[in-house]
């Protein structure tokens, strides 16, 4: 299977090639769990751990990381540190949709914060 990705740091789409040998455990996929015999689902997600080197580099992604990738449009990310600041987030992101970009939102990095990491 040959997925055109956006590579970042090339600032070009390439061509990953994934085969559908999935790794799995008891017979079901190891890591992302689709509907039903979703292929593409587990075929992108191969392709994104090959373009950044492993499975193990997908874990806690950016949202903002996979709509450069599958797009190739521009992206920005706001960080937020204030409490009671989601009205202003979605403000931010219907005007975004409105510019007719993509746009999506992680609560990633305040989990980390949450949980003592860093």
């Amino acid at each position: 299977y040959h997925l055109k990705l956006y590579s970042g740091q090339q600032k070009k789409f390439v061509t990953v090639v994934v085969d559908d040998l999935i790794p799995c455990k008891e017979g079901a996929p190891l890591f992302t769990k689709p509907m039903g015999n979703e292929m593409w689902v587990l075929l992108l997600e191969k392709a994104f751990a090959k373009l950044l080197g492993s499975y193990g580099k997908l874990e806690g992604g950016m949202p903002l990381f996979a709509l450069e990738a599958m797009t190739g449009d521009n992206v920005a990310h706001f960080k937020v540190c204030v409490a009671g600041a989601f009205p202003f987030l979605s403000i931010v992101h219907i005007i975004i949709i409105l510019l007719g970009h993509a746009a999506g939102c992680s609560v990633w990095e305040v989990a980390k914060t949450r949980n003592g990491s860093p």
